[in-house]
């Protein structure tokens, strides 16, 4: 399910086809651009595009494209200017100012958009009044010492019993809350691993349950995170909270991916392509809800 909730928050994957690998984000443009995928035509740039290799970017008049390259390199493109995307994770321009801006740590390993197994092949379905909007859910991601489990409360219910599974179905945390949402204390979640949790309500006429599958975020990728994290948030400017934000939905974590847009655009409140990209995010945040 992954694969449809990021390419649902990555709104233009333009020249990255599944089983592709990005490379570069366009992480700012004023005024327009083009792109050219290696197979496939070409289309209007749009902020957040992710691009693999081979890649032709192409700038109008009167226009600038800010990219980031997954090695950390970043490039300010100005009018007219055409460049490719190498192999290697490279800028090559052919024609136009190429600008280099200062870099960042790299970004985290972005997957091939490709189909990924369930966490649990054969889970029982629990059945019964269903406790609704389960987050994480469906395949979306959490951080392994910051996961909060969360859900809708159920009508009449004193507390609930939550309780998450590894692959084998053992069970390795377990526990009741009187609130909708509880932080898996830090230890408990692996990095790298998919969970299976479900959630009961208590002390209510009716019970209420519910079940969901995530994955934690890798360590490389933790690590590769929390640097970019700390440069970009250190900057604390609307365009690299935004950066932060793409990274994090692209990851599957979608939670923070909304607060990290919302950030942004409390800093550019009149910037439409945070707002899209907020919409955008709470839009796939309420779809996997949504999901049986």
């Amino acid at each position: 399910m992954r694969v449809r909730l990021v390419a649902g928050l990555l709104a233009a994957v333009a020249g990255t086809a599944i089983g592709a690998e990005p490379v570069a984000i366009v992480y700012s443009l004023s005024g327009s651009a083009w792109i050219q995928p290696s197979a496939g035509p070409r289309e209007k740039a749009e902020r957040f595009h992710w691009l693999s290799a081979d890649t032709v970017i192409e700038v109008d008049a009167d226009s600038t494209v800010l990219l980031a390259l997954v090695n950390g390199n970043r490039y300010e493109l100005g009018p007219r200017t055409q460049a490719t995307l190498a192999q290697n994770g490279e800028l090559r321009a052919t024609a136009g100012p190429l600008r280099a801006l200062p870099s960042v740590p790299p970004l985290p390993h972005l997957a091939p958009l490709a189909e990924r197994p369930p966490a649990r092949v054969g889970a029982l379905r629990i059945r019964g009044a269903r406790i609704a909007r389960l987050y994480p859910n469906q395949g979306s991601s959490a951080l392994p010492d910051q996961a909060v489990l969360s859900f809708e409360p159920f009508p009449g219910s004193a507390s609930y019993k939550v309780q998450v599974e590894d692959e084998s179905g053992n069970a390795v945390f377990s526990a009741e809350t009187q609130t909708a949402s509880i932080l898996v204390s830090p230890g408990v979640l692996r990095p790298g691993t998919r969970y299976h949790w479900t959630v009961r309500s208590l002390g209510g006429a009716a019970t209420g349950r519910a079940e969901a599958d995530f994955e934690t975020v890798g360590a490389e990728n933790l690590a590769a995170r929390e640097a970019l994290r700390r440069t970009l948030e250190g900057a604390g400017d609307a365009t690299s909270l935004a950066l932060l934000a793409e990274v994090d939905g692209s990851l599957g974590l979608l939670s923070e991916a909304r607060t990290g847009f919302a950030a942004a655009l409390a800093k550019a409140p009149g910037d439409a392509a945070l707002q899209c990209a907020l919409a955008r995010v709470e839009q796939v945040l309420a779809d996997a809800a949504r999901d049986p």
